[in-house]
């Protein structure tokens, strides 16, 4: 079959789901779970024939049919169809919109939390180069789902958006760090719950070098503290060990033993941005200094 040919096909499928959602003399209702596989059969020859704009539409029309048959989770699934085509032609904003209504369908739905959050994630990684704002939002929105569910065997599933959200903060201006650490926290939360101990000592450094990074030591020392004394193993983990000897260095002033300490391979075991700044981590006086580096992430 030509390509003309099956975007004729398509054409022809839309009518006959069009008639199904009019009423007639014979037909007192409309038939919405009829014309709902007629849209999607028409959305299927037109994506057959790359006439992602039509497919898209007809995904569209058939996931409203679904809804109005009362099929939530297939109307969100074809909002992911629709997505997809939108993507085909490089309709970034588009396919955000319409992962976030399949987002909330599916949250309507009562999916489990990842399922609406994973189109908030990828609605955010379509959008995250041209609106890095949106993609914020959505991130922290499908951290949020996790945070709502509150249940522990959904819990593991809501490591990667948070690391995903936090990510995205530290791309931006410092400001953005307390963002980042309040993110952490909450991440801190969900690691607790998922009794995963290694993730939490890793994500207990990364606020610590956060708030060095941001120049506040007396933060991260109040951190530091808390966590010791709510995780008896941290203190003596790889990482507690040298959160501390951070500390300790910022404490005393001492650049040369921070410098020493900034090439510890317990860093490299951080998320790529956290290692990037805890590496480039400077004393207050020796990032004033004239053609010192200033660790900036941009």
């Amino acid at each position: 079959m030509s390509t003309e040919q099956k975007v004729q096909e398509g054409l022809q499928l839309l009518k006959q789901a069009d008639k199904l959602t009019q009423k007639t003399l014979t037909r007192w209702k409309a038939d919405w779970e009829g014309a709902a596989l007629l849209y999607e059969q028409a959305a299927t020859s037109f994506k057959n024939a790359r006439a992602f704009e039509q497919a898209k539409q007809a995904f569209e029309k058939a996931s409203g049919a679904q809804y109005r048959s009362q099929l939530v989770q297939s109307a969100a699934r074809l909002l992911e169809s629709a997505a997809a085509m939108a993507r085909e032609q490089r309709q970034a904003a588009e396919a955000a919109t319409l992962l976030e209504r399949a987002a909330a369908l599916h949250s309507e739905h009562g999916a489990p939390a990842e399922t609406a959050a994973d189109c908030l994630i990828r609605a955010a990684k379509a959008v995250e180069q041209d609106d890095e704002q949106r993609a914020t939002s959505l991130s922290r929105q499908a951290c949020e789902l996790f945070e709502i569910d509150g249940s522990s065997s959904r819990a593991q599933f809501a490591v990667a958006p948070f690391k995903y959200a936090i990510s995205l903060h530290l791309r931006r201006p410092q400001q953005q760090h307390e963002a980042a650490v309040e993110l952490t926290e909450r991440l801190c939360a969900v690691l607790k719950r998922l009794n995963n101990t290694h993730e939490l000592h890793k994500q207990a450094l990364s606020m610590v070098v956060l708030l060095l990074h941001a120049d506040d030591p007396v933060a991260a020392d109040r951190r530091y503290q808390q966590f010791a004394a709510e995780e008896p193993e941290f203190g003596g983990s790889a990482e507690g060990r040298l959160a501390f000897e951070l500390l300790t260095a910022f404490e005393h002033n001492d650049q040369q033993a921070l410098q020493q300490l900034t090439q510890r391979q317990t860093l490299t075991f951080l998320d790529n941005q956290l290692a990037r700044l805890a590496k480039s981590l400077r004393l207050p006086a020796a990032a004033c200094a004239p053609g010192s580096d200033s660790g900036s992430l941009a």
